[in-house]
């Protein structure tokens, strides 16, 4: 995992996932996990 990153910014990150709208989280929720993790992994 990434130096810079904290456990709030993870938690604040997979808050963000609360606010997928219920008739997209099929379409969307995958790859928002996708990017938040991608992002977290160390350069």
């Amino acid at each position: 995992m990434r130096d810079d990153v904290d456990a709030a910014d993870i938690i604040l990150l997979l808050g963000s996932l609360a606010q997928v709208p219920e008739v997209e989280w099929d379409a969307r929720a995958q790859l928002m996990v996708s990017v938040i993790v991608d992002g977290l992994r160390a350069p």
